[in-house]
C-alpha cells in the first residue's frame, strides 16, 4: 500500500497517541516528511492507562517530541465507557 501527501504540511501536527499499531504508522509516516508532531495521550484512568501514558513518554523521548497528557474522569461504570467520556 502506498501513501501519497497531497501537499506538505506546514503547521505542528497534534496526533492523537494510543501506542497502536495505527498510531505508530502515522507518527513514522508524519516524522519521514519531517513534520513538526506533539503526541497527545489520554489517560482514561483504566487498567492500561498507565501501559499507554508511559508508553508515549517513552517514543516521544526516543524521537525528541513534546507530549501532553490529558487525564480524564474515571468510568463511573455506569452505562458504556465510550459515552460516559464522550460526555
Amino acid at each position: 500500500m502506498k501513501i501519497n501527501f497531497v501537499k506538505k504540511i506546514e503547521v505542528p501536527v497534534y496526533l492523537a497517541f494510543s501506542g497502536g499499531i495505527d498510531s505508530c504508522v502515522l507518527l513514522d509516516l508524519l516524522l519521514k516528511r519531517k513534520v513538526d508532531v506533539e503526541l497527545i495521550v489520554v489517560d482514561h484512568q483504566n487498567e492500561f492507562s498507565d501501559i499507554e501514558v508511559e508508553f508515549t513518554k517513552k517514543v516521544a523521548e526516543q524521537k525528541n517530541l513534546c507530549y501532553t497528557v490529558y487525564k480524564i474522569e474515571k468510568f463511573d461504570g455506569k452505562g458504556s465507557q465510550e459515552a460516559y467520556w464522550s460526555r
